[in-house]
Protein backbone atom coordinates (compact mmCIF):
# COMPACT_ATOMS: atom_id res chain seq x y z
CA UNK A 1 0.00 0.00 0.00
CA UNK A 2 3.24 1.96 -0.50
CA UNK A 3 1.26 4.67 -3.17
CA UNK A 4 -2.39 4.19 -1.48
CA UNK A 5 -3.87 5.34 1.20
CA UNK A 6 -6.99 4.35 3.78
CA UNK A 7 -9.92 6.70 4.51
CA UNK A 8 -9.55 7.08 8.43
CA UNK A 9 -13.22 7.04 8.68
CA UNK A 10 -14.49 4.29 6.91
CA UNK A 11 -11.47 2.01 5.57
CA UNK A 12 -11.82 2.54 1.93
CA UNK A 13 -8.55 2.41 -0.10
CA UNK A 14 -7.25 5.21 -2.62
CA UNK A 15 -4.76 6.35 -4.42
CA UNK A 16 -2.13 8.75 -3.17
CA UNK A 17 -3.61 11.32 -5.06
CA UNK A 18 -7.11 11.26 -4.15
CA UNK A 19 -8.14 13.85 -1.65
CA UNK A 20 -12.11 12.93 -0.14
CA UNK A 21 -13.41 9.93 0.28
CA UNK A 22 -16.50 9.17 -2.05
CA UNK A 23 -18.15 6.43 0.24
CA UNK A 24 -17.98 8.80 3.08
CA UNK A 25 -16.99 12.59 2.23
CA UNK A 26 -13.50 12.34 4.95
CA UNK A 27 -11.00 14.20 3.63
CA UNK A 28 -8.07 12.46 2.94
CA UNK A 29 -4.98 15.23 2.90
CA UNK A 30 -2.61 14.65 5.34
CA UNK A 31 -0.63 17.47 7.72
CA UNK A 32 2.76 17.72 8.19
CA UNK A 33 2.86 15.26 10.94
CA UNK A 34 0.60 12.74 8.83
CA UNK A 35 -2.45 12.81 10.00
CA UNK A 36 -5.20 13.60 8.23
CA UNK A 37 -7.99 16.40 8.70
CA UNK A 38 -9.02 16.43 12.22
CA UNK A 39 -12.03 18.43 12.54
CA UNK A 40 -14.29 15.17 13.06
CA UNK A 41 -11.93 14.11 16.42
CA UNK A 42 -14.07 13.97 18.91
CA UNK A 43 -12.48 14.61 22.68
CA UNK A 44 -11.68 11.49 24.68
CA UNK A 45 -14.78 12.00 26.91
CA UNK A 46 -17.53 11.96 24.35
CA UNK A 47 -20.06 9.60 24.31
CA UNK A 48 -20.88 8.50 20.82
CA UNK A 49 -24.20 7.43 19.94
CA UNK A 50 -25.91 6.08 16.40
CA UNK A 51 -28.18 7.99 15.14
CA UNK A 52 -28.70 6.41 11.90
CA UNK A 53 -27.22 3.43 10.16
CA UNK A 54 -27.44 2.51 6.32
CA UNK A 55 -25.63 2.40 3.46
CA UNK A 56 -22.81 5.54 2.20
CA UNK A 57 -25.69 6.59 -0.17
CA UNK A 58 -28.17 6.34 2.33
CA UNK A 59 -26.78 8.82 5.31
CA UNK A 60 -25.45 11.30 2.70
CA UNK A 61 -28.19 13.49 3.26
CA UNK A 62 -27.58 13.22 6.84
CA UNK A 63 -23.55 13.92 6.33
CA UNK A 64 -24.58 16.82 4.23
CA UNK A 65 -26.64 18.30 6.82
CA UNK A 66 -24.25 17.91 9.49
CA UNK A 67 -21.87 19.62 7.85
CA UNK A 68 -23.78 22.10 6.92
CA UNK A 69 -24.54 22.96 10.91
CA UNK A 70 -20.52 22.11 11.74
CA UNK A 71 -21.35 19.30 14.02
CA UNK A 72 -18.57 16.85 14.01
CA UNK A 73 -19.73 13.23 13.20
CA UNK A 74 -17.94 9.59 12.47
CA UNK A 75 -19.12 7.18 10.32
CA UNK A 76 -18.09 3.21 11.51
CA UNK A 77 -18.70 0.26 9.50
CA UNK A 78 -21.60 -1.85 11.42
CA UNK A 79 -19.48 -4.58 13.51
CA UNK A 80 -21.76 -7.08 11.78
CA UNK A 81 -20.11 -7.22 8.55
CA UNK A 82 -16.94 -9.65 8.57
CA UNK A 83 -16.45 -9.78 5.01
CA UNK A 84 -15.32 -7.29 2.41
CA UNK A 85 -17.03 -3.63 2.52
CA UNK A 86 -18.81 -1.66 -0.16
CA UNK A 87 -20.13 1.43 -0.52
CA UNK A 88 -23.83 -0.63 0.22
CA UNK A 89 -22.40 -1.95 3.84
CA UNK A 90 -23.91 -1.06 6.80
CA UNK A 91 -22.59 2.11 8.39
CA UNK A 92 -23.21 3.98 10.93
CA UNK A 93 -23.44 7.50 11.54
CA UNK A 94 -21.99 8.70 15.19
CA UNK A 95 -22.61 11.65 16.78
CA UNK A 96 -21.31 13.12 20.51
CA UNK A 97 -24.23 12.52 22.48
CA UNK A 98 -24.60 15.96 24.06
CA UNK A 99 -25.24 16.61 20.00
CA UNK A 100 -28.17 14.30 20.03
CA UNK A 101 -31.06 16.91 20.84
CA UNK A 102 -29.55 19.39 18.42
CA UNK A 103 -29.28 16.94 15.10
CA UNK A 104 -33.04 15.85 16.32
CA UNK A 105 -33.75 19.40 15.84
CA UNK A 106 -32.05 19.50 12.69
CA UNK A 107 -34.16 16.36 11.29
CA UNK A 108 -37.41 17.58 12.26
CA UNK A 109 -36.85 21.07 10.38
CA UNK A 110 -34.80 18.87 7.19
CA UNK A 111 -38.07 16.50 6.96
CA UNK A 112 -40.64 19.48 6.43
CA UNK A 113 -38.72 21.23 4.58
CA UNK A 114 -37.70 18.45 1.94
CA UNK A 115 -41.68 16.82 2.24
CA UNK A 116 -43.83 19.93 3.17
CA UNK A 117 -46.47 17.86 2.99
CA UNK A 118 -45.65 16.19 6.04
CA UNK A 119 -46.96 19.78 8.07
CA UNK A 120 -50.58 18.83 6.96
CA UNK A 121 -50.53 15.47 7.67
CA UNK A 122 -49.25 16.36 11.03
CA UNK A 123 -52.06 18.74 11.30
CA UNK A 124 -54.65 16.16 10.74
CA UNK A 125 -53.30 13.93 12.90
CA UNK A 126 -53.37 16.03 15.83
CA UNK A 127 -57.50 16.75 14.94
CA UNK A 128 -58.04 13.05 15.43
CA UNK A 129 -57.88 12.43 11.44
CA UNK A 130 -56.25 10.21 9.20
CA UNK A 131 -53.19 11.75 7.07
CA UNK A 132 -54.31 10.17 4.08
CA UNK A 133 -58.04 10.63 3.26
CA UNK A 134 -58.87 13.14 6.62
CA UNK A 135 -61.54 10.73 7.78
CA UNK A 136 -62.14 11.32 11.66
CA UNK A 137 -60.18 8.22 13.15
CA UNK A 138 -60.64 8.61 17.28
CA UNK A 139 -58.41 5.93 19.32
CA UNK A 140 -58.63 3.31 15.83
CA UNK A 141 -55.21 1.75 14.80
CA UNK A 142 -56.49 1.78 10.48
CA UNK A 143 -58.31 4.12 8.90
CA UNK A 144 -61.69 2.58 8.65
CA UNK A 145 -62.57 4.72 5.20
CA UNK A 146 -58.73 4.10 3.79
CA UNK A 147 -57.65 1.52 5.55
CA UNK A 148 -54.26 3.43 6.49
CA UNK A 149 -52.54 1.51 8.96
CA UNK A 150 -52.26 4.47 11.99
CA UNK A 151 -49.76 2.98 14.24
CA UNK A 152 -46.59 1.62 14.05
CA UNK A 153 -46.16 -1.76 15.45
CA UNK A 154 -42.75 -3.16 15.74
CA UNK A 155 -41.97 -6.89 15.59
CA UNK A 156 -39.89 -8.16 18.41
CA UNK A 157 -37.53 -11.39 17.84
CA UNK A 158 -40.64 -13.29 19.95
CA UNK A 159 -42.71 -12.69 17.52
Amino acid sequence: MANEKQCPTCGAEYRADIEVCVDCNTSLIQDASGSTDETNQFPEDATLISVAMGSVKNIQPLVKLLEENDLKFRIDLSKHITEGMSPNSDFHLMLDEKDVPRFNQLIEEYKYKEFPELSAADELMEAGCCPACGTKVGDETVCPECELPLVIIEETDED
